[in-house]
């Protein structure tokens, strides 16, 4: 039996397919989309008076003119993907309004706030799914409603409330974060 055992190895070593080293298109998708992001922009589809003075802005940086902790250029996002468990998990910062009280508004300085998800892909046109949330977190912060991945840029769209001259207003806030290098 023993003199078969070298000619079995070998018979073994050759049936091996070169597909099995092929590799896994999610794989290589998420690992991909692995690292950290930058903020970019972020915008709003109807223009805003965040600083209340008197003009108004899609381009939200522009209208954050006092933070708290950090500024929102500084802003960061990441991707994380387990190979191992297939785990994939998003995690990017919003910028959110320090309201004290509407009568006397004192403070209209803006904070981080990070919102994490798991997620999944679906399609040729690898469509983002978001597989899991945190609504506790999203009912301060704002609901993730849609996220779309191109060229190395994120668009998280968020929706959310703003307070501004005119009181309360929800609408969605795009926030662009753009692969680092």
């Amino acid at each position: 039996m023993q003199k078969y055992l070298p000619l079995f190895t070998i018979c073994l070593l050759l049936s091996c397919n070169s597909d099995d080293t092929q590799k896994d298109p999610d794989n290589e998708f998420f690992s991909n989309l692995k690292g950290h992001y930058s903020l970019k922009e972020i915008y709003s589809e109807i223009p805003l008076d965040l600083n209340f003075d008197n003009i108004t802005n899609t381009d939200l940086l522009s209208e954050i003119d006092c933070v708290i902790a950090f500024p929102p250029e500084l802003y960061k996002a990441s991707v994380e993907y387990y190979a191992i468990s297939g785990k994939k998990v998003f995690t990017f910062e919003t910028a959110n309004q320090d309201i004290q009280s509407e009568n006397n508004i004192q403070s209209k300085c803006f904070y981080p706030a990070s919102l994490s998800y798991s997620f999944d892909r679906s399609g040729p046109d690898n469509q983002i799914i978001i597989t899991n949330r945190n609504t506790e977190r999203e009912a301060d912060y704002g609901i993730l409603t849609n996220v779309t991945l191109q060229d190395n840029t994120f668009d998280f769209i968020i929706k959310k409330e703003y307070y501004t001259p005119q009181g309360w207003q929800e609408l969605n806030t795009h926030l662009l974060y753009e692969k680092d290098n």
